[in-house]
């Protein structure tokens, strides 16, 4: 899994497209379980991103809107979970409001 970009910067209402890119290793040809964790101060939230399934390599697109209720300078830091055949990998993402 490959992840872009891995920090940002936006303000508030506007959008982020967060890209993966997931390839297969070892010849594995299963499905993908996938979901992200958003946290900042004592907020949590995942989202569920639902399940990925072959052929690989495949690209997949993930909007992200900053909520409008964040302050400038904030920094929302982010967990995707891919979940394979028991294996699970994750990848830290980071955004900041400006």
């Amino acid at each position: 899994m490959s992840i872009t970009p891995t920090h940002a910067t936006a303000g508030k209402g506007e959008t982020v497209v967060y890209k993966m890119r997931i390839e297969a290793q070892n010849g594995f040809s299963g499905k993908i379980h996938m979901e992200v964790t958003a946290s900042f101060l004592i907020f949590s939230q995942t989202q569920d991103l639902g399940f990925q399934e072959p052929p690989y390599p495949k690209t997949i697109e993930y909007p992200f809107t900053v909520p409008d209720t964040l302050p400038p300078g904030m920094t929302v830091n982010g967990v995707v979970r891919s979940t394979g055949d028991g294996i699970t990998r994750e990848d830290h993402l980071s955004l900041t409001v400006v």
